[in-house]
């Protein structure tokens, strides 16, 4: 099979172009391309992901396309090797389809000639990523942190059999039926987190602790929790707005019975691997170091599990952007807050476990020969990276209203609310499902297009607050829930709830 994609649309594109070099109607493209659409009318395409982030609608090249679809296509089309990542993206209709090929559209400066293509990509969709000078195949933190979510994606088709992997540059590994997965949630004492991070990292003085396993969709199977526990620990120690635990009667533990518990939940004697959900990768690794798990040979990456090697932005690049320092594996690396304009030690609200930023984009460990141990995967790290933004003050429970994500009970109802207040028995359900609500979407920008389209058709209609739009509505002070305080965001992060990846703020281009 052929492993070459043609480029719809956008900079150097493989559509023809019109006499005079004029690019061709999106309307006119997109009414071609729906000769593939499904029964049911759904287009199917590929999204390419290039190593400085910028991403390309590919059509594969698998021998079987359509006469009229050809005829307007030149070359053989780029090779797998010029992306990153390769995974579907879908169009319910040609509206959809030509809105986002106007996002690839090419812009001019005002002095130069209609005509006269730039020497970049100028696109809305694109800008952001390329603007920066980097040659194209030099791995950015961006092209890292977007292709990592478009794995996740293509991993969770893969375990439902709902994917090529050929197609999609992937490979079906011979342990992935026997992946299993986990979720670990905690909280720590709201008044403690003004201390230094070294300070906290020795005693993070833990209030509760939930862990659940899971089994993951395969086939006509959904994620499953299999079992849960949630313990909670006697202290004189507390934080205001405890929420009820929604799912039976919390353990009291003592520390050493809650470690014991988690060195027999994450053992790795049969060598499968272990996907772990967690909000906040670095903190949640610390923790768990804390309560004597051997976490020296986990990673971040989930590569190895699709059968791909391990991304890594290049030092020269991490340096210029992030301050470099040394992390817990011994590599470079930049302080989260730092790399966002924030400090180390700062002053949150209890949650579950804290955001520190960009801990997700980091490169952990080498790749390994054999299948990895465990696969850390930051939940809210990829929830950011949909919405394009720095790290979220969002609490899980908010970040699940915003997604529309709702916990079933015991015999898979729904139930009215996700709890309130801070409890790590709901908070270790809610990341995998709000995992599986962002891997089970569209890709990235589109989903993105998706969640902003209904965000602000909710504030249209005059409705309070946008239920799954990733921006929190003002409340009135009497209604401020004391836990779901967060401190003002620090300096160089946006306090506001949606940053446009599409809107470049260059007033000196103008739309072909």
């Amino acid at each position: 099979m052929s492993y070459y994609y043609w480029q719809i649309g956008g900079w150097q594109s493989h559509v023809v172009p019109l006499p005079g070099n004029i690019p061709r109607d999106p309307a006119e493209i997109a009414e071609r391309l729906f000769r593939y659409a499904s029964e049911d009318g759904v287009l199917t395409l590929t999204l390419g992901i290039q190593p400085n982030g910028a991403s390309y609608l590919l059509l594969h090249d698998n021998g079987e396309v359509h006469p009229e679809v050809r005829a307007v296509l030149r070359g053989r089309g780029h090779g797998q090797a010029r992306f990153v990542s390769l995974s579907p993206v879908t169009f319910v209709a040609p509206g959809a389809l030509v809105a986002k090929l106007n996002l690839h559209a090419q812009k001019y400066k005002k002095n130069k000639k209609r005509g006269n293509a730039p020497d970049c990509d100028r696109s809305q969709a694109n800008t952001h990523y390329t603007s920066g000078g980097e040659p194209l195949e030099v791995l950015s933190v961006a092209g890292l942190r977007r292709a990592s979510f478009e794995y996740h994606r293509v991993f969770y088709r893969l375990c439902r059999g709902s994917i090529d992997p050929t197609e999609h540059g992937i490979q079906r590994v011979p342990w992935l039926d026997n992946i299993r997965a986990r979720s670990f949630a905690y909280n720590t004492h709201i008044a403690g987190h003004a201390r230094h991070y070294d300070e906290r990292k020795k005693d993070p003085r833990i209030l509760d602790v939930g862990v659940a396993e899971w089994i993951l969709p395969g086939g006509s199977i959904d994620l499953t929790v299999e079992r849960s526990n949630y313990f909670t620990i006697k202290s004189i120690l507390t934080n205001p707005n405890k929420g009820q635990y929604l799912f039976g009667e919390a353990t009291q533990a003592s520390e050493a019975e809650i470690s014991a518990h988690l060195k027999e939940c994450f053992k790795h004697e049969d060598g499968a691997p272990i996907i772990l959900f967690v909000n906040d990768a670095e903190e949640a690794l610390d923790v768990l170091s804390y309560y004597g798990v051997d976490t020296r040979s986990w990673t971040t990456h989930l590569e190895p599990v699709i059968g791909r090697p391990v991304l890594r932005v290049r030092e020269r690049y991490s340096e210029r952007h992030e301050p470099k320092q040394e992390d817990r594996y011994g590599g470079p690396r930049g302080r989260s807050n730092s790399y966002y304009g924030g400090n180390k030690v700062k002053s949150e609200r209890s949650r579950s476990p804290q955001r520190r930023g960009n801990s997700y984009q980091r490169a952990r460990s080498p790749l390994h020969r054999e299948e990895p141990s465990v696969i850390v995967v930051d939940v809210p790290g990829l929830y950011e990276t949909m919405k394009s933004c720095p790290p979220t003050k969002d609490t899980l429970i908010k970040i699940a209203e915003h997604l529309q994500v709702k916990l079933p009970d015991s015999n898979g109802k729904f139930m009215p609310n996700n709890g309130t207040g801070w409890c790590a028995g709901n908070e270790c359900r809610l990341l995998a499902y709000i995992w599986r609500a962002l891997v089970e979407g569209n890709a990235l920008d589109q989903q993105f297009v998706e969640v902003k389209a209904q965000y602000e058709a909710a504030t249209a209609s005059g409705a309070g607050r946008a239920v799954a739009a990733p921006v929190q509505p003002p409340v009135d002070d009497d209604d401020v829930d004391p836990n779901d305080v967060v401190p003002a965001p620090g300096a160089g992060s946006s306090g506001q709830g949606y940053t446009n990846p599409y809107d470049s703020g260059d007033e000196d281009y103008e739309a072909w």
